[in-house]
């Protein structure tokens, strides 16, 4: 069993306290600023290494959610592991003219074996 020290405690606290009830007006030029990848990483990255207390496993988490959120679960990204059936299905994105689905390319493939 792991002692968590009082001050972390309040550390808990205060965090679930202040992230319902306070409330920032920011400026439009700092609404920018926030809106930057490389702030928002900022902001992330030092939320990261308050909750795990290491600034190596904080930047191990940052790099896999930064792979994920921006690479492999971004639909506009070349690597993206979403089926683009399911996007199109689901209206995230447009059908192109030129889309065949699986079974499209499956058939045209297979006529394409019987013609030889």
């Amino acid at each position: 069993m792991t002692y968590l020290e009082p001050v972390s405690y309040l550390q808990i606290i205060f965090m679930h306290i202040g992230g319902r009830f306070l409330k920032f007006k920011v400026t439009p030029v700092q609404e920018k600023m926030l809106e930057n990848r490389i702030t928002q990483a900022v902001i992330f990255y030092s939320l990261l290494v308050f909750s795990t207390k290491s600034l190596v496993k904080g930047l191990i988490i940052l790099i896999i959610a930064y792979l994920l959120l921006y690479i492999l679960l971004n639909e506009k990204s070349n690597y993206n592991l979403i089926s683009k059936k399911w996007l199109i299905d689901n209206n995230f994105v447009k059908k192109d003219k030129d889309y065949l689905s699986d079974i499209d390319i499956y058939k045209k493939t297979l006529n394409n074996f019987n013609k030889l």
